[in-house]
């Protein structure tokens, strides 16, 4: 009798380790699976946000290269071509001959015109994508300061785009229109001159062209002119003014060729600057993207600072560098 109950009682205590062990089994199994389907549905999530993203890129960049990069280059081309005829002194006659007669100048404010409608166009984009692109940024670790840069970025691309503003144009478009004044012929001349003198009064009055008319006014008194220009003293404004309209002139009659290169090359560094805020756009997104592809337990706190610099470098899209 005792021995059968101790059969029983080992009979029970095996069971119940069974059962436990069984229990202990399923529960494991089912937090397995919980996790399983977790980490799956955050690789489904993962995923999704990579074709968002990958899809905003695409578009953008395709109208970053498509549409922007054509008319900087041009201007690029141009900007050369005027700081290698200022370099070499080149004679006034063919300095025209290069620039005005060629057409080039005429072209290159079509080039700005360009420039500044596509990336109007490009900036309309960049906001259109922003409610596309904050939600699936606002999944990463470093999502709230993603999307403050990539705003950051916009606003950058704004201010470049207002750098690069319709008064360059309108510039070059009275001086084309002065230098094919001052070719005309006609009997009265005096009044011809009076023509020619209004138009040079005009510019050199104009606080829009003012980074050109600076360089007619005596170095250091560039400030002490503009107040008067806005000022109600209309005798010193009318002194200053003609002095230096004169000076204006003077140069559109011997030498518009430079004027020309002048105002090329002022356009230069605004082009520049324009293009490389809207490619930094692109590469915080690739650089997003590079972290998105990334398995989590491969992440460091510093690795996505670390890819936006490497896509920044030389190495890879060339920020600095390169237009494409």
């Amino acid at each position: 009798m005792e021995i059968s109950a101790l059969s029983i009682g080992v009979d029970i205590a095996t069971s119940v380790a069974i059962v436990g062990s069984a229990v202990t089994f399923m529960y494991n199994q089912r937090r397995q699976n919980k996790t399983e389907a977790v980490m799956k549905l955050h690789e489904q999530v993962r995923t999704i946000s990579i074709q968002q993203l990958q899809e905003e890129l695409e578009t953008l960049s395709r109208q970053y290269t498509h549409q922007i990069i054509a008319p900087t280059q041009k201007i690029l081309n141009i900007g050369r071509l005027s700081h290698r005829l200022l370099e070499q002194d080149a004679p006034p006659e063919r300095a025209r001959e290069v620039l005005i007669d060629s057409n080039r100048f005429e072209e290159t404010q079509r080039s700005i015109a360009d420039l500044i409608e596509q990336t109007r166009l490009f900036i309309k984009e960049v906001h259109a994508a922003k409610y596309r692109i904050f939600p699936v940024l606002y999944n990463l670790r470093e999502g709230a300061a993603l999307i403050q840069e990539y705003r950051e970025c916009s606003e950058a691309l704004i201010e470049a785009s207002n750098q690069l503003g319709p008064q360059h144009t309108s510039l070059m478009k009275e001086t084309l229109a002065f230098t094919q004044a001052l070719g005309a012929s006609g009997e009265d001349q005096q009044a011809l001159k009076m023509q020619w003198l209004r138009m040079a009064f005009s510019i050199a009055q104009d606080d829009d062209y003012r980074s050109w008319v600076d360089l007619f006014i005596e170095d250091g008194k560039e400030p002490a002119y503009w107040e008067a220009m806005g000022a109600s003293d209309i005798e010193l404004k009318q002194e200053l003014c003609g002095t230096v309209a004169l000076r204006i002139m003077r140069m559109l009659e011997q030498d518009p060729g430079r004027a020309a290169c002048q105002q090329i090359l002022m356009v230069h560094k605004p082009a520049i600057a324009l293009t490389t805020q809207a490619k930094r756009l692109l590469v915080l997104l690739s650089a997003s993207i590079a972290w998105l592809s990334c398995k989590a337990e491969d992440r460091t706190s510093d690795t996505m600072e670390q890819l936006k610099l490497a896509f920044a470098s030389k190495e890879l899209l060339a920020l600095e560098s390169e237009l494409y």
